[in-house]
């Protein structure tokens, strides 16, 4: 087994991502080879590192494009049309796949959290993995900065001045101070939108 390759993994689901399928580790690792990266998280799994469970799911969207992207200074985004976007995206009908997530003997390991998502929560965790692959392969924000999950910053005590707007991740600097906020834009009506813009308005935000 390949520590590197294990250790980044397991690092990103204890700090970054609450979970991965399959085919991200794939993406992310493996050059596509979805074989190759099954049998790797199979040996993971036997000796305690990580757990796998079948959910249903969305698939993963073909364009990770930014739906809003903002800057102090700024005008105000347009939040009808933003809202009018996300909305209308969530339509694929669910499928079964079988999704990674750290064990508790991982957390215990690396440190970090393994928060179980809830059933409604799947198919955002997994768009938010999506992300975190396409920004670790730098085709997303340019692979910059350090990935931390929302569930790392309410660990870190980090989450309080966004109030019950956490953000789903952030860019962290060289000196570990937040750079940029990412979301994984949900169904957000445009009230949702307008507190998230609320929330986030000290710092530059993506909403994807």
């Amino acid at each position: 087994m390949s520590h590197s390759i294990a250790d980044d993994i397991l690092v990103a689901l204890t700090h970054s991502v609450r979970i991965f399928s399959i085919g991200q580790v794939a993406r992310g690792w493996f050059e596509d080879d979805t074989t190759e990266a099954a049998a790797f998280l199979d040996r993971l799994r036997r000796v305690n590192l990580v757990t796998f469970k079948t959910h249903l799911v969305h698939p993963e969207f073909d364009s990770l494009s930014a739906t809003v992207s903002w800057e102090p200074g700024n005008l105000p985004p347009d939040f009808r049309r933003a809202a009018y976007w996300l909305r209308s995206r969530w339509k694929q009908p669910k499928e079964e796949l079988p999704l990674v997530s750290a064990s508790d003997n991982a957390c215990r390991r690396y440190g970090g959290t393994n928060v179980c998502p809830r059933a409604s929560e799947m198919s955002h965790d997994l768009h938010m993995a999506s992300l975190f692959v396409a920004w670790r392969l730098n085709s997303l924000l340019d692979g910059f900065g350090v990935w931390r999950s929302g569930d790392w910053l309410r660990a870190q005590g980090l989450s309080r001045e966004f109030g019950k707007n956490v953000p789903d991740a952030a860019l962290l600097d060289g000196s570990l101070n937040v750079s940029h906020l990412i979301e994984g834009g949900g169904s957000y009506c445009v009230r949702k939108l307008q507190a998230i813009h609320q929330a986030y308005k000290s710092y530059p935000y993506s909403i994807y």
